[in-house]
């Protein structure tokens, strides 16, 4: 029932397919770092739950500096699952990912704030396109 923040980092194929990095790009650790640190400047001290399709990347890099952060996605975990619990956020840190995107779309919850990163696709700056009329949000 309390409010977080989800944070859904995507990684996958984004790492393994040169075609798919290059087109994409990958987002970097700093940038998931820096929105935690506005969301909560602004909204106050939320947990901050953790999602991604690579969830050693998550507990070696983003758990260890990101204070009262719990990794949710496990091996065990579906796609759906995740997708689910990630609905469930007022708060949305988005990785250059429809998967998050989605989440934050399907979020029933009212005033919600998303982060939004600057690149969508490799060098090439997020379009207004991509933001949903409703969401109160920051690119970064």
């Amino acid at each position: 029932k309390e409010d977080f923040i989800a944070l859904h980092v995507r990684r996958g194929d984004y790492i393994t397919s040169r075609s798919t990095s290059r087109y994409h790009g990958n987002l970097e650790k700093s940038y998931f770092i820096k929105a935690v640190k506005y969301i909560r400047k602004n909204f106050g001290k939320l947990p901050v739950f953790l999602f991604s399709d690579d969830y050693d990347w998550l507990n070696t890099n983003l758990k260890e500096v990101i204070p009262n952060s719990f990794v949710i996605s496990s091996v065990s975990n579906s796609a759906e699952e995740d997708l689910f619990y990630m609905t469930n956020a007022k708060y949305f840190i988005l990785s250059n990912s429809t998967f998050s995107w989605f989440a934050a779309f399907l979020s029933t919850k009212k005033n919600k704030f998303i982060v939004i990163p600057k690149y969508w696709f490799n060098k090439v700056e997020t379009s207004k396109d991509f933001i949903y009329k409703d969401w109160d949000y920051k690119i970064m």
